[in-house]
């Protein structure tokens, strides 16, 4: 996560966070059980305005990626 909460004026801020998670993820149907490698990547960007002490606006957009590998 890296973001500045000051950016142009004292109002004004943004957020870049990313995150990349992997684990192993046991799938069960009626008779069987296998075993995936589940990769998920993600990467959100926030543009944030204070309108005073106590509202503050924010707009962004995230981009996110999942991949299953049997194992």
């Amino acid at each position: 996560m890296f973001g500045n909460p000051n950016f142009i004026t004292s109002q004004l801020g943004y957020k870049i966070i990313g995150q990349h998670n992997k684990t192993l993820e046991p799938i069960r149907d009626e008779f069987n059980e296998s075993f995936y490698d589940y990769t998920n990547n993600s990467l959100e960007m926030l543009l944030g305005y204070e309108l005073n002490l106590k509202n503050k606006v924010s707009v962004g957009f995230g981009l996110i990626t999942e991949k299953y590998l049997k194992k």
